[in-house]
């Protein structure tokens, strides 16, 4: 297989427009993950493995982890570009690094790390199941970190967050892109996110009741997780 600059390093530009800031004119951080989304899905495309070839082969991908370091929030009618690259795989999961540029200025590095699953019964595949695919996703080198489990114990309930139509994504749950939202909703005078990580535990369905805990710890940083009849739904923390 010849590995291409385009399989090593995949870029796209994004003009922000009314709908894509909030309060400040800054980007929104759901808005953000959307972003980094869909140009992780165009890269894909590119290589005929998008979503809707993967979902025909049975195969679909949900993302496991995520991480987000902010420099600064890219403002209304800036242009974001975003550089994604492919960086290896560590157990089942498949690692993929994005940089967050307006012109030359680094605004935000994101990390995130996916598992290949059936997309019925959401068995996870082992990643031997691309080896015939033409794409190597070792090919653009080491991430800046890897996303950690975050040990979170019991802490006081913030609030209930029922899951609505309008929050699910094309698998059918609650798009990974607004457990975000839990984070900026939930948090007392929620402060200046300079960092953020969210460990996608157990998928939120349509209907569901999410309990929002949170407290701070030690070093002054929030962690937050959200509970459903089903158990731990997602855990993270903010700084």
């Amino acid at each position: 297989m010849e590995v291409t600059e385009e399989m090593r390093r995949w870029s796209e530009s994004f003009p922000l427009a009314t709908y894509d800031v909030g309060p400040g004119r800054t980007l929104h951080l759901s808005r953000l993950l959307f972003l980094v989304q869909e140009t992780s899905e165009r890269h894909l495309r590119h290589f005929n493995i998008g979503y809707e070839s993967l979902w025909d082969a049975g195969i679909a991908f949900l993302t496991a982890k995520t991480w987000v370091k902010i420099e600064r929030m890219p403002l209304l009618h800036e242009t974001v570009r975003i550089e994604t690259r492919p960086c290896g795989v560590k157990g089942a999961q498949f690692i993929r690094a994005f940089d967050l540029f307006v012109g030359e200025e680094l605004c935000a590095q994101v990390v995130q790390t996916s598992v290949a699953v059936d997309p019925v019964s959401h068995k996870i595949h082992h990643p031997r199941v691309f080896e015939n695919v033409e794409f190597d996703a070792s090919c653009g080198g080491e991430a800046p970190m890897f996303p950690q489990r975050i040990k979170t114990g019991e802490l006081p309930v913030l609030g209930t967050r029922e899951i609505r139509y309008s929050d699910l994504d094309y698998n059918g749950h609650l798009s990974n892109a607004l457990y975000v939202d839990f984070l900026t909703d939930f948090v007392p005078d929620c402060p200046k996110i300079t960092e953020f990580q969210i460990n996608y535990v157990n998928e939120c369905r349509l209907g569901d009741q999410i309990v929002v805990h949170g407290g701070k710890d030690e070093t002054g940083r929030w962690l937050v997780y959200g509970e459903h009849t089903r158990g731990r739904a997602f855990e993270a923390y903010l700084k």
